[in-house]
C-alpha cells in the first residue's frame, strides 16, 4: 500500500460505519482518526456496513480520547 495506489488498491475505511452515528456528537467521534484504518478495496466492499461486536466499547474509547469533542459540539465546530 502506498499513496499512489490509494483508491485503486486500498481505501481508508471507518471501523465503525458513519451510519452508526445518530447525533452531531456521534459524527465527530466517528470521524476521529482512531476510527479509520487502511483496508484493501475488495475487502471493504465485502464488509459493507458490518459493525464490530464490541462497537459500544470502541465508540466509548474513541469518545473518551477525543479531548476537544465537547468544545467542538458546544461551539458548532468553532474553536477558541
Amino acid at each position: 500500500m502506498n499513496w499512489e495506489n490509494r483508491n485503486s488498491l486500498w481505501v481508508l475505511d471507518h471501523i465503525i460505519p458513519k451510519a452508526y452515528g445518530k447525533t452531531i456528537e456521534d459524527g465527530y467521534v466517528l470521524a476521529h482518526h482512531l476510527n479509520i484504518m487502511p483496508v484493501l478495496k475488495e475487502e471493504n466492499y465485502k464488509k459493507s456496513k458490518w459493525v464490530p461486536e464490541d462497537v459500544d466499547l470502541i465508540f466509548q474509547t474513541i469518545k473518551n480520547k477525543h479531548v476537544y469533542l465537547d468544545e467542538l459540539v458546544l461551539n458548532h465546530g468553532e474553536t477558541k
